[in-house]
């Protein structure tokens, strides 16, 4: 997939902590950025890593969480009215999908998932594409969704890679969550993406 953000084009995509494709039924395993155009300084992307995440949490809350799942969907995210700045229908908008029922279906996966090759813990919620938990509305998850959203932006738990022409970079989207830095618009940036076949979360 080519990603283009010409000059002065202000969408801002991707600019919330997430796990790529977290709204499937099997998630992407990890993700491929391969920079071909990039701004002298700036639109740099931050990564978290998710075990640390859960590992911050108090032992009543990892009780609390162990169990519980969590209703994803890119239904919003993709939403031109939203954050994210992609749109399915808008034709002004600088990012476009094509609306697909896999984009729009709301999928279930558990809060906290075992990573399948190191038995370690990590949260599995983002504030991109998690919309409540299961069997709760989305009044009473928000309090809950909006803590464990914020322990993955904590600073210590977080690295900032900052672009070259010709870099790639992979991470795996089972224990790391990434955000991208659109403070640079001045520039267009051309990356292209490769994600990688998943499993079911656990």
């Amino acid at each position: 997939l080519e990603i283009i953000k010409e000059a002065g084009a202000p969408t801002n995509f991707g600019e919330t902590w997430h796990s790529d494709n977290s709204y499937m039924n099997t998630p992407s395993l990890g993700s491929i950025l391969h920079s071909i155009e990039v701004p002298p300084v700036g639109n740099d992307t931050m990564f978290s890593c998710a075990y640390g995440a859960y590992d911050s949490l108090s032992p009543k809350m990892k009780e609390v969480l162990d169990g519980l799942s969590a209703i994803h969907t890119a239904g919003e995210a993709f939403n031109p009215g939203t954050v994210s700045g992609g749109s399915f229908d808008n034709p002004e908008a600088k990012m476009k999908y094509q609306k697909s029922q896999e984009l729009v279906t709301e999928t279930i996966h558990p809060m906290v998932r075992t990573h399948p090759e190191t038995g370690r813990k990590a949260l599995f919620v983002n504030s991109m594409f998690t919309t409540r938990i299961e069997g709760m509305s989305q009044m009473e998850s928000k309090p809950i969704l909006d803590y464990l959203f914020s322990q993955i932006g904590l600073p210590h738990l977080t690295c900032r890679y900052r672009w070259k022409a010709g870099d790639v970079a992979m991470w795996d989207n089972r224990c790391l969550q990434h955000v991208a830095i659109g403070d640079n618009s001045s520039h267009r940036r051309i990356m292209r993406r490769v994600t990688l076949k998943g499993d079911k979360p656990f």
